[in-house]
């Protein structure tokens, strides 16, 4: 292009181009010219904002069900220790079944009134492994 437009001011005597523009032009190269088959820069900046955006979400999400798994843990963990320090294991289980909805032993069991959905299926306890077995051992 820029061999072009030389000829075009050889052939047109009267066109002088601004030393500003000779400048200009010889600063593009051609690996820097302008493609309109080629992805705009705007497009593929915005779609990696938008990915940033994304994974910090999934992040944020990720962290926040670390915190709230770490927290469950240590509950179980500290009823476990208060379980095993007391020995009274129909406690803990009496107050998970009321933590969880579900009535007390002397009303039967019945289905939380938060709706369905809620784990292995209406009506059945969800209580940790150890503390069934804790409940197996005392009956």
């Amino acid at each position: 292009n820029h061999e072009a437009e030389k000829a075009h001011a050889n052939a047109n005597p009267e066109y002088k181009e601004s030393q500003v523009l000779t400048n200009l032009h010889a600063a593009v190269h051609p690996a820097d010219m302008y493609n309109p088959m080629m992805p705009n820069d705007y497009l593929a900046y915005r779609q990696r904002k938008e990915n940033e955006f994304m994974q910090a979400d999934l992040d944020r999400q990720a962290k926040k069900t670390m915190e709230m798994q770490k927290k469950l843990r240590d509950q179980i963990e500290e009823e476990r220790q208060k379980a095993l320090a007391t020995g009274d294991v129909d406690k803990i289980i009496e107050s998970r079944r009321l933590s969880a909805g579900i009535g007390g032993s002397d009303t039967g069991i019945g289905v939380s009134s938060m709706g369905r959905g809620r784990g292995r299926g209406r009506g059945m306890s969800n209580l940790p492994a150890w503390l069934v077995k804790k409940k197996q051992e005392t009956e």
